[in-house]
């Protein structure tokens, strides 16, 4: 069973290790366009993609990225939780906001490292891992 995801909106704002547990130096940029996502309240106008929201019959934005961003990791060792169960609900989390927000990720946990990657096959490898977190040969 999938550990209960614990919402993340860290990741959206680029908080620190410190502050999330998922290290990354993604800067957000303006260079090249790398899609659209649901607009959120704290998104600029002018990255609103006013045409394709006429079609979409929602509010879009429009994503940027820097040339040669880091990725973003999910590291289990990083989390101050004391709780096992706690730091695997927030990885959950974390994962699912990576996702929805279209940023590669990497997952670290103890005696295991999932490669950066994006999409339906990496979202499925680290909800594995995590699921069977503590499970020997997961």
């Amino acid at each position: 069973m999938y550990p209960k995801p614990i919402v993340c909106h860290d990741l959206a704002q680029g908080e620190s290790a410190d502050q999330s547990g998922a290290l990354t130096t993604q800067i957000e940029g303006a260079e090249d366009f790398t899609g659209l996502r649901d607009a959120r309240p704290s998104d600029a106008p002018r990255h609103i993609a006013w045409k394709a929201s006429t079609k979409s019959e929602k509010l879009l934005t429009k994503q940027f990225s820097t040339p040669g961003a880091a990725t973003l990791w999910l590291d289990f060792n990083a989390l101050a939780d004391s709780d096992i169960e706690t730091r695997l609900s927030r990885l959950t989390g974390m994962l699912l906001e990576a996702e929805y927000l279209q940023q590669a990720y990497g997952l670290r946990l103890p005696h295991i490292e999932l490669a950066p990657d994006l999409g339906e096959a990496q979202r499925a490898r680290c909800l594995r891992a995590l699921a069977l977190f503590g499970i020997q040969d997961a």
